[in-house]
């Protein structure tokens, strides 16, 4: 029998009946052995003789079965006679990875294992993984920071996280609204959780700190643990809080995202602000600007105006407000900031998105929002509502649809900037 890391090859041949009984044998000569393997580390957790060489052992068994695991797919195993029995035998052994999780809680080798061997059966099972009764306490324990994880709890809780917020968008994209309950059961930890909202409160402090701290010769910023890897962490967190969310948006699973589904009408506008204030630090992270507006982008399209305006009201109030007031002179301040160039070539991606999303708003919420960015909006930047650029601003808001629609808007900024810096006037 071969030994656990002695995986015959997966490549397709000609033959899709000789590919699926290759599968099978594959599935027969190092699955079985691993799987009882497994069972035993189990036992040993359960009876409390488990040494850190046992956590290890089955990190690597979790890992070896998830690379075996890429020869299938819930595709193959539903046109092959043998699939069901396949899916059956993946099905018992995610319940193991379950268990291995809750068996050993401070050993994050495992859990990271565990997320990378649910990612793969995503594919192989299918609706089958979204059913577990199971999954929604895993997920919960894989989100916690291990209590054992030593020296640096802050890094550890932000790579569960980060890991975790991967493999929920994976499973949105995947299955759509049928991942509705699963989500529901876990979207209040992953938007309560201390690393993303804290993350937010420290991040302004902790990159002041990072960048008055003069350079060392060594590189001695740069170390893990050191301040600008706790920022980058942190930074890691939010962006993959703010994908996850977009994910959500473009999965049809937006209703999550309600007052009700939430527990609380405080939940929503406290995320929406921690998304925004990212925005204001400076300088700002343009990749994480560029993917906060994005999100704003397909919120403004799902939940502004129509035909169930009441309603979305009803579910998240105060949003057209807040998409007036608060979103809209975000975006205006961040493009006139004296960081913001408009030369760089990242700042213009984030420049397209604002744009989009301010030109979403417009229709969406039509004439309305146009007065009000000109009479409001522009205004509080220093452009006065009669001057030809807060004109201009208005014919490109209301103008149809087009080939360099967003382009047009950064030569407008462009040349509100230049004229800001020569005038500071109309």
């Amino acid at each position: 029998m071969p030994s656990v890391g002695a995986f015959p090859s997966a490549r397709l041949p000609a033959c899709r009946a000789t590919h699926l009984l290759r599968l099978r044998l594959t599935l027969s000569l190092s699955q079985v052995p691993t799987r009882d393997q497994i069972d035993a580390y189990l036992s040993q957790a359960d009876s409390g003789q488990a040494t850190p060489m046992t956590a290890t052992s089955i990190s690597y068994r979790i890992s070896a079965l998830g690379q075996v695991s890429k020869a299938f797919t819930s595709r193959q195993m539903s046109e092959h006679a043998q699939g069901a029995a396949i899916a059956v035998a993946w099905g018992s052994i995610t319940e193991r990875v379950m268990r291995a999780v809750a068996s050993y809680p401070d050993r994050l080798d495992v859990h990271a294992k565990a997320v990378f061997f649910l990612h793969r059966m995503v594919s192989v099972l299918h609706m089958q993984l979204i059913s577990a009764e199971a999954l929604p306490r895993l997920l919960s324990l894989l989100l916690q920071p291990a209590s054992g994880a030593a020296q640096n709890t802050v890094s550890e809780g932000c790579r569960a996280f980060c890991d975790v917020a991967v493999l929920l968008g994976n499973m949105a994209a995947q299955f759509q609204s049928a991942a509705s309950p699963l989500l529901a059961a876990i979207l209040p930890q992953i938007l309560a959780s201390n690393e993303l909202i804290a993350g937010v409160q420290a991040m302004g402090a902790t990159r002041a700190a990072s960048s008055a701290a003069p350079a060392s010769p060594q590189g001695s910023e740069i170390a893990i643990g050191g301040p600008a890897e706790e920022l980058r962490e942190r930074l890691d967190v939010r962006k993959a809080t703010w994908v996850l969310l977009g994910n959500l948006m473009s999965s049809e699973l937006d209703t999550l995202l309600g007052a009700a589904a939430l527990g609380s009408q405080d939940t929503l506008p406290a995320v929406l602000g921690a998304a925004l204030a990212t925005t204001a630090e400076v300088p700002p992270d343009l990749e994480e600007c560029k993917i906060v507006f994005r999100l704003f982008l397909f919120m403004v399209r799902k939940w502004g105006g129509g035909a169930n305006a009441a309603e979305e009201e009803q579910q998240r109030p105060g949003f057209k407000r807040w998409v007036f007031d608060t979103m809209t002179a975000t975006g205006l301040l961040l493009v006139l900031s004296p960081t913001f160039s408009l030369a760089d070539a990242q700042t213009t991606l984030v420049t397209y998105e604002i744009a989009k999303v301010q030109r979403a708003a417009a229709m969406v919420y039509g004439e309305e929002y146009v007065r009000y960015i000109v009479g409001v909006s522009l205004p509080a930047v220093g452009i006065p509502a009669d001057c030809a650029q807060a004109v201009q601003y208005a014919e490109l808001l209301a103008a149809p649809d087009g080939i360099g629609h967003e382009r047009a808007f950064r030569s407008f900024f462009r040349r509100l900037m230049d004229s800001r810096k020569n005038t500071a006037s109309c």
